[in-house]
């Protein structure tokens, strides 16, 4: 009994140091209320001005930096770097004006590595 509990306590803490957080919710949402989004959306109009990008992660044991990285027809258009500190939950956005650029739009939520942790596509219309 005492190995294995020895074994269960080293994989909860090599998960921890493999995995020191959980991205949980990833949202493109028009607004944000009460530390939550507004709604939820792949399809946004120039006239709107903006998006918001919320991200929350869970289980955080070390302090990180994530980046979010906007895309507008496959160019670069904006780079936003957003700490979160250790908790058992942490929310966090970032907001891309559109600036008259209609079409294909991407934001991906990096590690400072530069892995991709997650990304989502949507579209932006004149009208």
């Amino acid at each position: 009994m005492r190995i294995f509990s020895t074994v269960i306590i080293f994989i909860i803490v090599f998960q921890f140091c493999l995995f020191p957080y959980e991205l949980s919710r990833f949202v493109l949402t028009r607004d944000i209320k009460d530390n939550e989004p507004a709604d939820s959306d792949t399809v946004f109009f120039l006239v709107e001005d903006s998006i918001f990008c919320f991200t929350e992660f869970k289980n955080i044991t070390n302090p990180f930096r994530i980046t979010h990285k906007w895309f507008c027809n496959n160019r670069l258009v904006g780079r936003v770097e957003l700490r979160l500190k250790p908790a058992r939950r942490w929310r966090t956005w970032s907001r891309k004006r559109f600036k008259n650029c209609s079409g294909k739009w991407m934001v991906q939520v990096c590690n400072l590595q530069g892995k991709i942790l997650a990304e989502k596509k949507f579209i932006v219309k004149k009208i």
